[in-house]
């Protein structure tokens, strides 16, 4: 009798700390809920006040007079912090739309949120939330890239978004494939550098063609009078198609 009371008190118990524990842990789990809110109309945007006593923005690059703007519909306008209507959205899901769109451009599956920082002219993608005022990472923490006004410091920049993406969309193949962005020497290219092991086991080291390239064109303009890049094996495709697809033989690739 005792030992049945003492089963049922045990079970009881587990039971109880189930419970707890779980909730406590759904609850742990859950994303932080942010609450957009914009202080200011966003960057590149002019403001008015509509006769009710809202705050207008509209995109400047349209040029309209004021008392013209009421016979757009919702071409290049949000309502600051006011409530959608159908004619006009609300400038933070008009800039969360914006942003969408410049995702897809600029940013990677590994940092897939763009945002824009009007004070300091910055732009970039971030892996979690935004802010509040949608300029930048919830968390300065979150891993971040950025987006350079220039080609030149995209591609001399570690922190490029535009690498970032580049590595990401980079397929990789084998078995044991690794890649990550390497800079060899300050204001030098970034380079794909794509680690696999071929069929005999053996670890390789190699680097997109796309970003040798570049590297070459910076560091040594007339390296296309030295090598053949198709047939190099520090090249990541040469590399594949000699070491693991076997498309290329020993007269197809510079061996020394």
């Amino acid at each position: 009798m005792i030992e049945a009371y003492i089963l049922v008190i045990g079970t009881i118990i587990t039971l109880i700390v189930l419970y707890f524990h779980n909730g406590y842990k759904e609850e742990s789990t859950k994303e932080p809920f942010v609450n957009h809110y914009l202080a200011a109309c966003p960057g590149g945007f002019k403001m008015y006040y509509d006769s009710d006593g809202n705050t207008i923005c509209y995109d400047e690059a349209l040029d309209i007079p004021k008392h013209l703007l009421k016979y757009q519909k919702n071409g290049g306008q949000c309502i600051l912090n006011g409530a959608s209507t159908n004619n006009m959205p609300n400038c933070v899901d008009y800039i969360l739309e914006h942003y969408r769109n410049k995702s897809i451009e600029f940013c990677s599956t590994t940092f897939p949120s763009y945002f824009e920082d009007g004070s300091t002219k910055s732009k970039g993608c971030t892996k979690g939330e935004l802010n509040e005022m949608l300029s930048g990472p919830m968390n300065i923490r979150q891993p971040t890239c950025i987006i350079y006004p220039t080609m030149d410091k995209n591609q001399l920049s570690l922190d490029s978004c535009m690498n970032q993406k580049e590595l990401d969309e980079y397929p990789c193949f084998g078995t044991t494939c690794t890649k990550q962005l390497q800079q060899y020497g300050d204001n030098t290219p970034i380079l794909i550098m794509v680690t696999v092991t071929d069929r005999n086991g053996v670890p390789r080291t190699t680097y997109t063609k796309k970003s040798v390239i570049r590297y070459f064109d910076k560091l040594w303009p007339n390296w296309k009078d030295r090598i053949d890049i198709d047939r190099a094996l520090f090249i990541t495709e040469v590399a594949k198609a000699f070491f693991i697809d076997r498309t290329l033989n020993e007269a197809d690739v510079d061996l020394r």
